[in-house]
């Protein structure tokens, strides 16, 4: 047993009812975000037959996943927002800067730096495990200690960049709320005070609000079948430094000791598009397995050979007499049946009765029984109704234009698109902001946070803003709501933020931007004889030329620009005029 650790009478190692119903939950999320096999749903959907393994093989064996690529479109929408943003969080400390910048992740087998980590690798985990915490614990928990060198009770106040930054997933967690935390942290290994390395079973991080009004971080391990709790440091914090992922509180009834209960866990932000996808996966299992089972069924007359064979026992199969001897009949293969079974569908041989010419009576002696396609074809479109159905909870456009959608409703699909991306934007900035504030528990209490986002969230394509621009043309809208959309739809083509310099200088260049080919007879009753050819010219060239332009950016704009526009004017006005 290690110095200062307390045996405690009882210790369960089972997650609490709140984390078990958040692991299951994970487990199916992740068929739809990182690909994993839909047993769990197929056993809730199919229970008798998934007692049957063969069954449920089948339809695990046959499975292909159509909705990773939605999940992962909505994901990428997200990851683009805030990779391109110029969002930050930061902490008023020096210290604690330097330490967040030079921190590293290793997630998905890859290196991130904090500010990636927040947002490209936790955005995928936040999706699909939104009840996972981040925990900034000692740096060494968990990992081997001597005793009374390296492992030992520690005061940590606001002193320390001995952190470390830690994603625990629901699989791990026993607990987590405000007042407690319970964590596995892997098997744990210890050097006694004779230097033998001594391994034991799993080790749990505890942390609480001790009697001073701090946190307090103590290790739970077992040795020789006892549990004890070994206090490790206390935090000048009465603030439990975790963050959790999610923001949606769920809430269920399940029983626990045979009594039901109310729990709380958080869901998904993608939690409708979710369930929906569930079924879908369900649905389209037993279209395969319907489409299997409803094939043609293959018939034919059983014709027996006319070659005079015979079967013979001693060889196996059918023979015929020559000058050889006895040899294997070549006309029907030494099976005695004429036309034998060649198809990988089911067939069935028909005994012709007494009296039926098979010359007269038959026009053929195979044919084929087709069965009915009508629920077939049903099932077919309620797989495709429920996967565009996927999409639109989405906002994923599959280029399936309904034919009772309007100009209105899609308006409609692009502000819930842009409230729907812009809060799960929002929330990662907010444990981005936690996190900060843990960090500063240990190393600057004091110190303050400063965020830096967008009001608005860059979550929309180049076909959503023309959609917007075209509906409101047609309805109408002031100028500047025009004129406000051809920004957007500018740093998009230039792959530029709003703020840079082109967009301004294509703006006050191009006075007839917001006009299509279609409007400019309008512009021409708006200019009159304001609108020349060089305007003309430079609304037909300008965007490209500025795109080539701004690849080097030590060039100047109008300088370059005019280099350009003017030869390509004198060239084209001749032309014109003659």
């Amino acid at each position: 047993m290690l110095d200062k650790a307390v045996e405690i009478k009882s210790f369960s190692e089972k997650q609490n009812a709140s984390y078990d119903k958040a692991r299951r939950l994970s487990i199916a999320n992740s068929v739809h975000f990182n690909n994993s096999t839909p047993k769990y749903i197929l056993v809730e959907r199919q229970p008798m037959e998934s007692k049957v393994d063969q069954a449920l093989d089948y339809r695990l064996r046959n499975y292909r996943n159509e909705t990773f690529s939605l999940f992962k479109r909505a994901l990428d929408i997200i990851i683009e927002a805030l990779s391109k943003s110029k969002s930050s969080v930061e902490s008023s400390d020096k210290r604690v800067q330097e330490f967040l910048k030079n921190y590293l992740f290793f997630q998905n087998n890859k290196v991130y730096n904090t500010r990636d980590f927040i947002f490209d690798a936790l955005v995928q985990v936040k999706a699909y495990d939104p009840n996972a915490i981040i925990l900034t614990i000692p740096k060494n928990v968990g990992e081997s200690f001597r005793l009374g060198v390296d492992f030992k009770e520690r005061s940590i106040t606001n002193n320390s960049n001995d952190v470390e930054i830690r994603l625990f997933t629901s699989r791990d967690i026993l607990k987590a709320d405000f007042n407690e935390v319970v964590v596995r942290l892997g098997k744990w290994s210890y050097i006694d005070t004779k230097g033998d390395l001594n391994k034991g079973s799993d080790c749990y991080l505890r942390l609480y609000i001790n009697e001073n009004n701090k946190s307090q971080i103590n290790l739970i391990y077992q040795e020789n079948f006892k549990w004890y709790e070994l206090p490790y440091s206390e935090i000048d914090s009465q603030i439990l430094p975790f963050v959790i992922l999610g923001s949606n509180v769920n809430s269920d009834c399940v029983k626990v000791d045979n009594i039901e209960v109310l729990i709380n866990y958080f869901a998904s932000d993608f939690f409708g598009a979710l369930q929906i996808a569930d079924t879908f996966i369900g649905e389209k299992s037993d279209l395969q397995v319907q489409l299997a089972r409803s094939h043609s069924i293959k018939y034919m007359i059983d014709q027996d050979c006319d070659a005079g064979c015979m079967h013979s026992p001693d060889f196996g199969y059918n023979v015929i007499h020559n000058s050889n001897g006895f040899v294997k009949c070549q006309k029907c293969e030494g099976s005695g049946k004429l036309m034998t079974d060649t198809s990988p569908f089911t067939t069935v041989t028909i005994k012709p009765k007494g009296g039926l010419d098979l010359q007269g009576d038959l026009k053929s002696p195979i044919g084929w029984a087709t069965p009915p396609s009508e629920m077939v074809n049903v099932h077919r479109e309620i797989c495709k109704e429920t996967y565009e159905r996927v999409a639109n909870e989405l906002c994923i456009d599959l280029n399936q234009k309904l034919v009772a959608e309007t100009a209105g409703a899609k308006k409609i699909d692009i502000a819930t698109k842009i409230t729907m991306y812009g809060n799960f934007c929002d929330d990662i900035i907010r444990i981005y902001k936690q996190l900060v504030v843990c960090v500063n528990a240990y190393m600057s209490l004091s110190a303050e946070v400063t965020i830096n986002k967008p009001q608005t969230w860059d979550v929309k394509s180049k076909e959503d803003i023309l959609t917007q621009l075209t509906d409101a043309k047609a309805n109408k809208a002031p100028l500047f709501t025009i004129q406000s959309l051809s920004k957007e739809l500018l740093s998009k083509y230039l792959s530029v933020e709003l703020e840079h310099p082109a967009i301004n200088f294509i703006m006050s260049k191009d006075k007839l931007l917001v006009y299509s080919l279609d409007d400019l007879n309008t512009a021409k009753g708006i200019y009159g004889e304001d609108m020349t050819l060089k305007d003309i010219i430079v609304h037909d060239n300008i965007i490209p030329i500025v795109s080539e332009i701004i690849k080097e950016p030590t060039l100047d704009l109008e300088t370059e620009f005019n280099k350009i526009i003017e030869p390509l004017l004198a060239e084209i006005k001749p032309k014109v005029i003659g």
